[in-house]
């Protein structure tokens, strides 16, 4: 069963991955569904187990860990009509019935009752659609990427690979994010920090106001300095160091 086809009354113009309902499973507007054979020709018995639908559309792979994450996806129905929540979590979380009823906290349909189902839910999910769901890339840390920076260079969301910068909006959907693309990934505070990396102004405007500075070494020095990090992969033969500024 085609999850787009399945879900297309409150998809919108939300983008999917080409995914599909795993055997024994349905999955509709009203929610996620465990199916039963019917007995003696009798119509399949179908098992509310979640009020909304849940879906998981990506696999994301550390590039210095290794470790696999998962992108879930569920409707958060309100007052105002719906939306759809997207929320990355470790693999093992999407394989532990304790982990899934920690996303209740973000409007996840899941709970004691039903976190087990969903957990065999999610596993045969993953399973059915290991060609069909996106594939991306994460980092816990931003700067080059790859043993030799052959992911690019990650600077806040954005990502710099081939003379080209490539960014996916916050709340893109997985099937959205642009190919070869790196999705930053920290805790909470950390990722807003990196979203406050970002280009402002006009070249003109910078220039300006480093003129102000140009005959204060110390401040030129810092400026010089972190232009380092973009640099090191040129640079190979340029040891590690560190530089401070001290004073009374």
């Amino acid at each position: 069963e085609s999850v787009t086809e399945a879900l297309k009354g409150i998809l919108g113009r939300r983008r999917i991955p080409d995914v599909v309902c795993p055997r024994g499973w349905g999955i509709d507007p009203r929610g996620v569904y465990m199916v039963k054979p019917g007995k003696n020709g009798e119509e399949p018995q179908r098992i509310r187990k979640a009020t909304e639908p849940i879906l998981l559309t990506a696999r994301l792979e550390d590039l210095e860990s290794g470790k696999t994450d998962l992108v879930l996806e569920w409707y958060v129905r309100g007052p105002r009509g719906g939306r759809w929540h997207t929320h990355v979590v470790p693999r093992a979380t999407a394989a532990s019935n304790r982990g899934l009823v920690a996303l209740a906290d973000y409007g996840a349909p899941i709970h004691d009752g039903n976190a087990r189902d969903i957990s065999r839910y999610l596993m045969a999910f993953e399973a059915a659609n290991v060609q069909r769901l996106a594939h991306a890339h994460t980092a816990s840390r931003m700067g080059w990427q790859g043993k030799n920076g052959e992911h690019g260079f990650l600077w806040g969301s954005t990502l710099f690979i081939g003379g080209r910068a490539i960014e996916a909006p916050a709340d893109a959907s997985p099937a959205e994010w642009p190919t070869g693309f790196v999705y930053f990934q920290a805790s909470e505070g950390i990722e807003d920090i990196a979203r406050g990396y970002r280009t402002e102004g006009t070249w003109e405007g910078w220039c300006s106001a480093v003129e102000l500075v140009t005959d204060k070494p110390k401040v030129m020095l810092a400026l010089y300095l972190s232009m380092v990090s973009p640099l090191l992969m040129l640079l190979p033969e340029l040891e590690d160091f560190s530089a401070e500024w001290s004073a009374p």
